[in-house]
């Protein structure tokens, strides 16, 4: 079963399952379900999903690149409605790591982890699926150097169901 399919069938899960505690009468829902479903399916078809392009690479690699590249990809992203936000991140030694333990603040200067390869940028896009973002993502300049995860962003909901507003 889809990710997506999972997604609907909880969602036709949260609206059924209800019913039967009010004595509502299920029979014949499996029809209803399909019909949902599909329904689901064609709108969804037509509604990008946002996806995390997170730009890996060894830190001389990636500053030997020059910004126009960068630049003009990421304003062809942004002619075709495709990107939401970037950002090219400064050098790791810039970074401060902040944890929480038990209440108790810790700061730290410099990355987590000992790598060669330190997070670089970020592109946050809409695709239509993961393969549509993965060929964004391969067009990526940076990726002929460095790597670039692709993750699909989550949706944040409350236990009571409410969703977050943009």
């Amino acid at each position: 079963m889809s990710d997506f399919t999972s997604a609907v069938k909880r969602e036709w899960q949260e609206f059924a399952l209800p019913m039967t505690r009010y004595g509502a009468v299920l029979s014949g829902l499996t029809g209803i379900w399909e019909d949902y479903r599909a329904w689901k399916l064609s709108g969804m078809q037509e509604t990008a999903m946002k996806y995390l392009c997170l730009v890996y690479g060894e830190e001389k690699k990636i500053g030997a690149m020059t910004d126009d590249e960068c630049m003009a990809y990421d304003q062809s992203l942004r002619d075709g409605g495709r990107c939401l936000a970037s950002e090219a991140l400064q050098p790791v030694q810039t970074a401060t790591v902040v944890r929480v333990r038990e209440g108790k603040v810790s700061i730290r200067d410099g990355p987590f982890a000992e790598t060669k390869e330190v997070l670089a940028g970020f592109y946050l896009i809409d695709a239509a699926d993961l393969n549509d973002a993965i060929q964004v993502a391969s067009q990526m300049p940076p990726a002929r150097v460095g790597s670039i995860e692709v993750r699909p962003v989550r949706e944040l909901i409350s236990t009571s169901g409410e969703r977050r507003g943009l």
